[in-house]
């Protein structure tokens, strides 16, 4: 399964929070507007998320909508299996984007 290009975002405004293993930002903070669509991850459309990209390191990472966990007030990701792969560190984190 191939990854389609996605426009990543920066991660500037993303607060890591450690004891928690989460990634946290306010949806506005993106830059994402009301009704915002997430992008397609998987070229068979398998998935929807987004993108990091880190200005420290230029790594960027994707994350897949956790349909299960999201709400109305925030949506829930989790990494994408060959990105925790390269990345071990990830494989305990979510990223968890506000609609404040």
């Amino acid at each position: 399964m191939a990854f389609l290009t996605m426009m990543p975002y920066l991660t500037n405004q993303v607060t890591r929070d450690p004891m928690r293993h989460r990634f946290l930002v306010e949806a506005s903070e993106l830059g994402l507007a009301p009704g915002h669509k997430w992008d397609c991850i998987y070229s068979d459309r398998g998935g929807v998320g987004i993108a990091l990209k880190s200005p420290k390191t230029g790594y960027v990472t994707r994350w897949q909508l956790n349909e299960e966990l999201t709400t109305d007030q925030a949506w829930y990701f989790t990494p994408v299996p060959r990105d925790v792969q390269e990345h071990p560190a990830l494989k305990s984190y979510e990223l968890v984007i506000y609609n404040t």
